[in-house]
């Protein structure tokens, strides 16, 4: 497909979801707009006019926008909003891994009954339920949680900004939250895949936690696995001002770097069981993980590069993007406009490819040892990629995120591979597992004492006042237009998988 029509139809599925979603149409709408859009485009094809093949992707694409969303489920049901305020039993299944906070532990539960009323008929019924932490259940557990039914509401964060919390539940399609409920389990979960594979990630953190102690195992745990359940909402606002809590959340540069290591593992291997095996990793790892957005982000755009090279074909990576972005619209479209991890996931992507290589051919004079002139560039790219959508929707900058990343960001894949030995280690449960540990010890304690004094700096993170979100549109428009406008500085194919 040529890339004007490609780029053109993925732009227009994105608009036409973002349209729908906000401005939700009947069936009737959606069948006159296609309608309309048909005969222009017969019409167009019969006059031969220029790019027709433009406007027949786009209509279809736009159409196929309008009736993914028109078939979202509801998440909330009158049946259900009568049990509102009062307190009742939810029975149900654990639909995803326990969450561990400080203070809780949140519970995803696919409802099946409140008190003894079968609900599973109506439509998949999902609350989040807070309960005590460190409760004894996994994921696919049967439970009955005890509480308060109620509707989540939007709420004011520290800067001033308003979070639509509904709508952020809405993504994982949960309607419905229970608060201090009482949680017992009735029926064990049995076998499955995502089961095993959180059961694998529960004993690698238990192996960790054998050879490091708190707050660097918790880290550990974060930088391999994405896991930050532990870290605790001090240490993991210390890593947010210092610019850097980017390494601690599954994000496409952990996943580069365990790609990497997979490529030069399987290096002797033929092609297409590079493929296999890759995929199968990635698949593996994103599930074990929780498949957060910025994670199937980055797997889906991994897979294609090990797609690309088994093929023998250059790898895209705007196009990767755009196929990541799309795919994954299609399958959840809320996470569009009310995922803010997917929205800025996407945006730092786009500054790394397009804006990074920019800012690298103006510091000519750094040093490309230790990648230190790539680090500068992809932090600088990146930080000014997302920066207007950061303003909208959190409302802090980091002033200190350039040179906590350069301090940092070197030692993270030694990090992650002397982390995870040592998490191996531990869960084979072999004695002297505190000095396997001593190496990632050393660089984890760096990274932290990083981040402590990029934290601790006078004016290292600043409030800024809210933009509109038409402003926050516009500069997103006028900097596509430069980009479009002015010849590319950076390499759109790669022909590795990396």
């Amino acid at each position: 497909m040529q890339g004007h029509v490609f780029y053109s139809g993925v732009a227009a599925f994105l608009v036409a979801t973002a349209i729908a979603l906000v401005v939700p149409l009947g069936w009737w709408e959606i069948a006159w707009m296609v309608m309309i859009g048909s005969v222009l485009g017969v019409a167009a094809w019969a006059m031969r006019v220029p790019y027709t093949m433009s406007l027949v992707v786009t209509i279809s694409l736009c159409a196929l926008a309008w009736v993914r969303v028109a078939l979202l489920p509801p998440i909330t049901h009158p049946e259900i909003d009568a049990f509102l305020g009062q307190k009742v039993h939810l029975t149900g299944e654990l639909r995803d891994e326990v969450d561990e906070r400080e203070a809780n532990a949140r519970l995803a539960i696919r409802v099946t009954h409140i008190d003894g009323v079968d609900v599973a008929h109506i439509q998949p019924v999902h609350v989040l339920a807070l309960v005590a932490p460190h409760p004894t259940v996994s994921y696919g557990d049967t439970v009955v949680v005890e509480g308060t039914l109620k509707k989540p509401e939007t709420f004011e964060t520290d800067a001033g900004r308003t979070f639509d919390y509904p709508q952020y539940l809405a993504v994982e399609g949960i309607g419905y939250t229970m608060s201090f409920g009482h949680i017992v389990k009735t029926e064990d979960g049995g076998t499955s895949f995502r089961r095993i594979l959180f059961s694998i990630k529960d004993h690698y953190l238990d192996g960790i936690g054998q050879t490091l102690v708190e707050p660097y195992a918790a880290l550990a745990g974060g930088l391999t696995v994405g896991d930050k359940r532990a870290l605790g909402g001090e240490l993991l606002d210390t890593f947010r001002d210092a610019g850097i809590v980017h390494i601690v959340v599954l994000s496409g540069f952990n996943i580069t770097i365990i790609i990497a290591f997979l490529l030069g593992w399987m290096r002797n291997l033929s092609k297409k069981v590079q493929l296999m095996v890759g995929t199968l990793v990635i698949v593996a790892f994103v599930l074990m993980t929780g498949a957060s957005a910025t994670g199937v982000r980055a797997g889906i755009m991994a897979t294609l590069a090990l797609l690309a090279t088994a093929l023998t074909r250059q790898y895209a990576i705007m196009r990767a993007l755009a196929i990541a972005a799309a795919v994954m619209v299609l399958w959840n479209p809320r996470i569009l406009l009310y995922d803010p991890g997917f929205q800025l996931s996407v945006v730092a992507t786009i500054g790394l490819v397009t804006v990074a290589p920019r800012i690298a051919k103006r510091f000519l004079w750094l040093t490309e040892r230790f990648g230190l002139r790539e680090i500068v560039a992809s932090t600088i790219g990146t930080q000014i990629a997302v920066l207007p959508l950061l303003v909208y929707l959190i409302g802090e900058i980091s002033l200190v995120a350039l040179p906590a990343n350069l301090l940092v960001l070197p030692t993270v894949p030694f990090a992650m591979l002397l982390a995870s030995v040592a998490g191996l280690y531990g869960m084979i449960g072999l004695p002297f597992a505190a000095l396997i540990g001593y190496p990632s010890y050393l660089l984890l304690a760096w990274i932290v004492c990083v981040a402590e004094w990029a934290a601790a700096m006078p004016l290292g993170t600043v409030v800024v006042p809210a933009l509109p979100l038409w402003m926050v549109g516009s500069m997103y428009a006028v900097a596509c237009l430069w980009l479009i406008m002015r010849p590319s500085d950076s390499p759109q194919h790669s022909n590795s998988g990396s």
